[in-house]
């Protein structure tokens, strides 16, 4: 499995099952004091955190045939290189937020334990941190095992993004790189990054500028095409369900959760507009408990 950072596994606290937060370790993972709820470590190194039974259901049309073709499609275009990763010209406008996030990362400081990426996928934004300590948190269990075989030592967990497995308050910085997009319970997702932050804790993110004139270009000329071609699918209807969370809808949440520093424009930050651009990345900062957004009535 190869040696795991103690100080990360230490971060692992709250059952996903029962919400205890006093989770013991064991030999091949930890053991709820509470309710007896067990995490143990796949065959590929990943921690599994994944409650008991399934929490929330999602719509019908995650469950359809044409959902399933995607999924498909996606891990068929994943395993032969994913385009916008693989051509250095593709790579530069498709990381030009993980850039950001870790910029802004080295404006914070060094973190108080451990970066907690949120969505982490293969590790696309771990493997730009250097040599922080940091935690990959995907719901992709296949995901996760490529980033074990790229980073043996990396603690890599398998959660739900509304329910994760960190303790009320005990991390100082989360991360999230182009996913608040996908998440359909977008506004239980960012509760469950305000409840896991400290205080003084920063959640530094990235979302596309969805509707602006690169990503129209690059669907009609580099996604759609190669979609309909190769897979006989509709990109419309793909990121339809995708990127079911435009800018606007995101950032209107996130307020409601979070102080929100300028957002960071990429690739071109001197021209701060959504159309012009493929990414926009925050610096957030929770609200206290007693502001009147959090506070109860």
């Amino acid at each position: 499995m190869g040696a795991i950072d103690e100080a990360a596994l230490a971060m692992i606290r709250r059952c996903t099952d029962c919400g205890d937060e006093t989770m013991a370790p064991e030999p091949g993972g930890l053991r709820c004091r509470r309710c007896g709820h067990r995490y143990r470590f796949d065959a590929n190194g990943v921690l599994v955190a994944l409650p008991s039974t399934p929490g929330l259901g999602l719509p019908a049309f995650y469950r359809s045939r044409f959902y399933a073709r995607w999924l498909r499609a996606w891990d068929d275009m994943v395993a032969k290189g994913w385009v916008i990763y693989e051509r250095p010209l593709y790579r530069f406008f498709s990381l030009s937020g993980h850039r950001r996030i870790r910029a802004a990362l080295e404006a914070l400081g060094p973190p108080d334990g451990p970066v907690v990426d949120l969505g982490c996928g293969d590790g696309r934004l771990l493997g730009l941190l250097g040599p922080r300590s940091a935690i990959g948190v995907d719901l992709n269990a296949a995901f996760l095992a490529r980033l074990k075989a790229r980073a043996p030592a990396a603690l890599a967990v398998q959660a739900d993004f509304n329910n994760l497995p960190f303790a009320t308050g005990s991390l100082s910085c989360c991360t999230s790189a182009h996913v608040l997009e996908h998440l359909y319970f977008l506004a239980e997702g960012l509760e469950e990054v305000h409840r896991v932050l400290a205080a003084d804790g920063r959640f530094l993110f990235t979302i596309p500028t969805e509707g602006g004139v690169g990503w129209e270009l690059g669907r009609r000329l580099v996604t759609g095409p190669r979609l309909r071609r190769d897979y006989r699918l509709d990109v419309q209807d793909v990121m339809a369900i995708e990127h079911i969370n435009d800018a606007r809808r995101v950032l209107r949440l996130a307020r409601l959760y979070f102080r929100l520093d300028r957002p960071a424009y990429a690739p071109f930050p001197f021209v701060p507009l959504r159309s012009l651009n493929s990414s926009i990345t925050v610096a957030a900062a929770p609200l206290p408990v007693d502001h009147e957004l959090r506070a109860a009535a």
